[in-house]
């Protein structure tokens, strides 16, 4: 039986990706300002129910990185399927192609990293150990600097980079099938880790981020599911207003439902169900975005194409920007003591300036290398 066609996204859904990714990375890059900003305030100290409300909703960075699982998990079965059906899928080309995309960046984060923490040290967090992690993509396992935290995710991608393509050549390509058994093998290997960090009375460390790295791929596959039921999920929606303000509606709701969580509760494994439930909410969003006729016009596709390009070396490198722009807020330094109304905005704009003057000219060489560097083979090549 021939397996149906790859849906194919229409223009509005491409450029709402690159729209949301480079949003995302700008609420993430918010989320660290806000409390390096906290850090050099009064508001440190402060615990009315302004500030714990401001931290539990502006301060948590962790729901966004959701939304870039699920659209990694749709763009990479996007990808392997269209390789699929013009016969030039190897499991090879596809390492060197996730390979060219994430890492030669990353070194440049983990050099801006170094910086930062050769400049800005922060002893109680910084390790060796962890450094070395970076270079193998552990950091999601081993631990991170301060100065680098946003790449826990990364060891994440990389992990479901590796286990996608392994269960879908196992279930001989079939999407549907492998779809279930990677939930299967997610609930089966997650919960064999749990019981064991349980048992051992759960100890902070490489068993304890173990399971939380295995259980978000639950997250992952919601964007592989999405992408598998595309035709099915737009052709048979309703896209009135109507349907908007539902979903703007329930995306408030979650919001509040997540900052209470953060203020009053969390407990852990709460904290991965509403991150599956925010995946979930994502899915929605990016179908709703194939109705935005909007994204069609010139002025909003460049927008888009822009912020897609922003995404990645912001989300990377705000980090250790922030930790070098805290430099200016050191005693005896230039801005030391500044209110919030001034260490906030700084902290916003140096990682943006640092990503327009230079990580967003870099990315796009990188992409211009990575492409000619993945010409597609002459030769086809057999899908096992």
């Amino acid at each position: 039986m021939t397996p149906p066609a790859a849906p194919k996204l229409d223009e509005s859904t491409s450029s709402g990706l690159d729209l949301l990714r480079g949003l995302l990375a700008v609420l993430v890059l918010l989320s660290h300002a806000f409390r390096q900003t906290v850090t050099r305030s009064e508001w440190a100290t402060g615990d009315t129910l302004l500030i714990r409300v401001l931290h539990a909703s502006v301060g948590q960075g962790l729901v966004w990185v959701m939304g870039f699982f699920v659209i990694s998990g749709l763009c990479i079965q996007m990808s392997i399927r269209r390789s699929l059906e013009t016969g030039t899928w190897s499991f090879s080309d596809y390492l060197r192609a996730r390979f060219s995309r994430i890492y030669p960046l990353f070194l440049v984060g983990i050099a801006a990293c170094l910086l930062a923490e050769w400049l800005n040290p922060r002893p109680d967090q910084f390790s060796w150990d962890k450094v070395g992690g970076y270079f193998f993509m552990l950091q999601g396992f081993t631990g991170y600097t301060e100065h680098f935290a946003p790449s826990w995710s990364l060891t994440n991608e990389c992990l479901y980079y590796l286990a996608w393509p392994v269960i879908l050549v196992a279930c001989r390509f079939h999407s549907a099938r492998a779809w279930w058994a990677g939930v299967a093998l997610t609930l089966l290997v997650t919960g064999g880790l749990v019981f064991w960090w349980l048992a051992e009375g759960k100890p902070h460390g490489p068993l304890n981020e173990s399971w939380t790295v295995t259980v978000r791929f639950l997250v992952w596959l919601v964007g592989v599911g999405l992408y598998e039921r595309w035709t099915a999920m737009t052709s048979s929606r309703n896209s009135g207003s109507a349907g908007n303000w539902l979903f703007a509606a329930a995306a408030l709701a979650f919001l509040a439902l997540y900052t209470a969580f953060w203020m009053y509760s969390r407990r852990v494994f709460l904290l991965h169900g509403l991150e599956l439930v925010a995946g979930i909410g994502f899915a929605f969003l990016i179908i709703r975005l194939r109705d935005a006729a909007w994204l069609r016009e010139s002025r909003w596709k460049k927008l888009a194409h822009t912020l897609g390009i922003w995404s990645y070396p912001l989300y990377l490198l705000h980090q250790p920007v922030i930790g070098l722009t805290d430099l200016l807020f050191k005693p005896g330094a230039m801005l030391a003591g500044s209110p919030v109304w001034i260490s906030g905005p700084v902290f916003i704009a140096a990682p943006l300036i640092v990503c327009w003057l230079l990580g967003a000219p870099l990315e796009r060489r990188i992409l211009s290398w990575r492409k000619s560097w993945l010409k597609a083979p002459t030769t086809p090549k057999s899908p096992l």
